[in-house]
């Protein structure tokens, strides 16, 4: 799973192919999710480096419960940087 959408990277290249790539769960019950962008879905596999990286914290409660990797790209989904409000986005 995976999300698609441009977003501008300090390096002139957009990234393309984003991939939550750390998730942690802590004891205060929040959630720390990293979701990495890279200039597609070739450059992940091969494992180049991320163009651009978005940190979350996820307050206790956010999520349902059991949570699953749906939910997590759904509240990525929510956060301004990933909204799909113009016609330019994927």
């Amino acid at each position: 799973m995976a999300l698609l959408k441009e977003i501008s990277t300090d390096y002139g290249i957009p990234a393309t192919y984003w991939k939550i790539t750390t998730l942690e769960f802590h004891l205060n019950k929040d959630c720390h999710i990293i979701i990495s962008g890279y200039s597609n879905k070739d450059a992940r596999l091969d494992n180049k480096q991320a163009l651009k990286v978005f940190e979350y914290v996820v307050p206790e409660g956010t999520l349902s419960n059991p949570i699953n990797i749906a939910d997590i790209y759904g509240y990525v989904k929510t956060q301004s940087e990933f909204v799909f409000n113009t016609i330019d986005d994927f």
